[in-house]
Formats: structure tokens, C-alpha cells, sequence
């Protein structure tokens, strides 16, 4: 049952991540290409100019997918590493003991993975602005 319990959260976030890739919003869209950050008048420019709209739409397609490729990682990850370590009945001592083992364990096997992935996603993402706007980094993103 823990090890169910493991799975269900990131399992649930990166279905709602695929199914937002059927929306209007992806969650990628909204999340990372916004005008917060990015210098998002210029980008749409410069994608006009290069008529890179469709192209660039499909990298964000292909980044969500990725995105929720990382939640569905963690699941997997954190379902086979709660079956593997939390195997006693629970309310007793060694499942406890199983518990703060599998939080150890939770950290290099499925957080640092994870983040990597992310990472993956990010720089994906802002080569593909680079390559289809020539835009310079500094010109891309808000100066603060």
C-alpha cells in the first residue's frame, strides 16, 4: 500500500500534465514561456520574421511531453523504490525505519534524476528560441 501511496502524486501531476497538452495551456506554455521571464514580444517577433511559429509550437508540444515524462519517471521511480525498501506492516518500528530509508534513498535515485531531466527540458527549450529567433541570450530573457 506505501508503495502505491508513493506513486499516486507524481503519477497524478504528470497525467494532468499530458492531459493539459490537449488544452489550450499547456502546462510547459504557461509555466516557463512567459513574459515574466522571457522577453516574450521579441520572440514572438523575431519567430514571425523566421516563420517559426508552427515549429517552435511543436517544441513546446514536445517539451510538455517531456515534462510529463519526468512525473511519470518519479512514479515509476518512487513505486519500485517503496516496493523494494518498505516491505514490513506499518506502525511498527521497521517500517519507520523503512520510511527514513526510502526518503534517503528517494533523493539520488528519483529528485537528482529528476531535476536533471528538467534541466534537459529548460535548455531544450531556449536552444530552440536561439536557433529560431537568433536572438542572443541577454535578448531573451528579461534583465532584471
Amino acid at each position: 500500500m506505501a508503495s502505491l501511496k508513493e506513486a499516486l502524486i507524481p503519477g497524478l501531476i504528470g497525467l494532468a500534465v499530458l492531459v493539459s497538452s490537449f488544452t489550450k495551456y499547456p502546462v510547459v506554455k504557461k509555466v516557463i514561456f512567459n513574459d515574466t521571464v522571457l522577453n516574450l514580444e521579441l520572440i514572438k517577433q523575431r519567430l514571425a520574421e523566421t516563420d517559426n511559429e508552427a515549429a517552435f509550437e511543436r517544441c513546446l508540444s514536445v517539451s510538455n511531453y517531456l515534462f510529463a515524462s519526468t512525473f511519470a519517471f518519479s512514479s515509476a521511480m518512487n513505486y519500485f523504490l517503496a516496493t523494494w525498501i518498505v516491505t514490513s506492516p506499518a506502525g511498527t518500528a521497521a517500517f519507520n525505519e523503512e520510511l527514513g530509508k526510502l526518503t534517503l534513498y528517494s533523493y539520488p535515485a528519483i529528485a537528482i534524476p529528476s531535476m536533471i531531466m528538467m534541466m534537459g527540458i529548460f535548455y531544450y527549450i531556449w536552444r530552440q528560441v536561439r536557433a529560431m529567433t537568433s536572438l542572443e541570450t541577454e535578448q531573451i530573457f528579461h534583465s532584471s
